[in-house]
This record gives structure tokens, sequence and C-alpha cells, in this order.
């Protein structure tokens, strides 16, 4: 396994800069998620790892080797594919071992590098059926094992479970968990999925338009947002973001505040108090827990409650709010302080 690099990494289509000058580094063995909404760059970010595109500027290391100027097939990585990408008229065994016999290997180790994939990905038993009879979760499996048989150094994934339902991608998570611990391999993993990103990587690379907004782990990133675009793209349901001014007085420089639904509480509404009141517009019951959407002077707050919760939509509702758990940021968005008191 190794060590991937990048230093002040570019790319330019025609006039238009999509990366711009992003540096960071994925330690040997490490899991690291590249996060962002459509159009970030982060897709284009993994096919110039993969040397799939060109760089405008800067310069890619893989195991401290410059491989800014090298073929893809010279990097020593494997891809996974959003589309999976299986040839329809193979079978799951000549699928795996298809970049091995295009690379000519011999046929013993074609065969117990396949059956040794299919063993780690519980595939043995669909070795000789096509693409057409597998199940998604199936495929993607199928697409990871013919990843695994070239022993690359670097694993690089985009969006793999974006096509698979939501107890698919689940189910999933926990095989590709289990995969990095099993091989100990370096993977770099690109989702529009923060919940993906979150219970995956030990570290997030949080992309916005081309730039870096923020790269920690995923409590730092929850807990310590660097920007409101950070808090607001991480956590579900997201956090609520109101005026400075219900705090009575802001501490200096701080035009907005920031607060996560579970840091709300309900509260019955008494004349006299000076707690924020709205009216209950949509109750969502989740199985494990209870959002509620309160309509509010200040702007929609959500809370997170219990599942037992009795609210209901029309209530009149008081909301009281944990200092010690916001965040207040200024004028430019940026996370000024965390907590207030």
């Amino acid at each position: 396994m190794a060590q991937v690099e990048l230093q002040d990494v570019c790319k330019s289509f025609g006039n238009v800069d999509v990366i711009h000058g992003v540096s960071f580094s994925v330690e040997d063995g490490h899991f690291v998620a590249l996060l962002g909404p459509s159009g970030c760059g982060k897709s284009t970010l993994l096919r110039l790892i993969a040397g799939l595109e060109d760089l405008t500027g800067g310069q890619i290391l893989i195991g401290g080797r410059d491989v800014s100027d090298e073929d893809p097939a010279e990097r020593g990585i494997a891809m996974v594919f959003q589309s999976y990408a299986l040839y329809p008229h193979m079978t799951v065994k000549q699928n795996i071992g298809f970049s091995l016999e295009v690379a000519k290997r011999p046929k013993d180790e074609i065969r117990a590098k396949t059956q040794e994939a299919a063993r780690m990905l519980r595939l043995e038993e669909l070795l000789d059926r096509r693409p057409s009879q597998l199940s998604g979760g199936q495929r993607q499996r199928v697409a990871i094992g013919r990843a695994l048989v070239r022993d690359p150094s670097v694993f690089l994934f985009d969006e793999p479970l974006s096509n698979l339902d939501a107890l698919l991608r689940v189910q999933m998570r926990l095989e590709l968990a289990k995969l990095h611990r099993k091989l100990g391999a370096t993977m770099i993993y690109v989702t529009h999925d923060q919940t993906e990103a979150m219970t995956l990587a030990s570290k997030i690379v949080v992309l916005n338009h081309g730039h870096i907004a923020q790269i920690g782990s995923p409590v730092d990133l929850y807990n310590k947002p660097a920007d409101r675009f950070v808090a607001s793209f991480i956590g579900s349901p997201a956090m609520n973001f109101l005026p400075g001014s219900i705090l009575g007085s802001a501490p200096r420089g701080v035009t907005e505040v920031g607060i996560r639904p579970e840091h709300v509480r309900l509260v019955e509404q008494r004349k006299g108090t000076k707690n924020l009141a709205g009216t209950i517009q949509l109750v969502e019951r989740l199985g494990n827990a209870t959002a509620i959407h309160v309509e509010t002077p200040a702007g929609t707050v959500t809370a997170l409650t219990g599942p037992e919760s009795e609210a209901s939509a029309g209530a009149e509702i008081g909301l009281a709010f944990d200092a010690a758990k916001m965040i207040g940021f200024d004028a430019d968005g940026k996370a000024k302080i965390f907590g207030i008191k």
C-alpha cells in the first residue's frame, strides 16, 4: 500500500477552472472521503489521481513517487466506478479475472486470486452467473473484486453506492468497512452522501467549488466546522441558523449562530419568557427519533426529539437552546466561537 499526496493540484477545462490549488495527503492504509455537493470537483479530483485526466498544475505523488505524467496503468491504482462497468457477456469469474488475463498472468495465479476475491466478497456461489443475473449489490461486489485481484497500492471509489437502494447502501457500507479492515489498504472514496463519508472515513476532505473547505475527522467536522458551508453540509437533519440577535447581546463579531437540532428543546411557552416561540409546521417520525419543524419569527427551526414525542402540526410551542453547543459565525460565514456562554 502507499501514501497519496496532492501538491497544489489545479485543473481547468478550457477557460473554466474546476480545481483550485488543492493540497492534502492520504496516509498509508487510511480511508479518506472526498465529500461535497454535485459539481464541487470531487470526481474530477479522483480522476486526476487515477490519471484519467491531465493536470493543469501541481503534482500527485503515490508512495513518494511523482506520478503526475504517468499513465493510469503505471500508477498502481484500481478504480471502482458508480456504473459498475462490468462486461455483460462475461461471467462473474471472467469479470473478476479479466485484468489479469489482459496482463497475461499464469492461469493458476488468475484462478487463485479470483477465488480469493470471491471468498472475501461472498461471491463463490455466483461465479458462473452473468451481470444481468445479479442484484445491484452483487454487481458492485464484483466490481470491487475486479479491483481487488490487481493488488493495487491505492483503491479509488467514485460514488460506488449511489445506484443502490437505502438498505443495500447500508449493507455495502458494512462490506466496505470490513474489507478495509482486512486489507489495511489505502482508500480514497468520493461521495456526496455525508452519512457514507462519516461512517466509513477516518478523514474527510470537504470540497466546495473546487476549493478545500475543511479537512478533518468526522467528529471534528461535525462539532467544529470551519465555516457555515461545512456546518450546513455536515449533519442530518441540517444545522439551524439564526440571527445573532436572538441572543440579545451577541458576542463581538458574531452575526449568526448555528445549533444542531439535537440541541434544541421544545418547552411550554409562557407569557413573559424570552424563549423563541413558533408554530409546528411538520412532524417527521423517523423511527428512532422525531424531527419537529417550527416556524418562528427568526425562521424555521428544527428540533430533534425522542420517538415518543406527542408534538403535532399546528401547535404553538416554545424553543430552548443549549447555548454551550451553539456556534457563532461572522459576517463572512467563518466559525468564530464554539459554545456561547
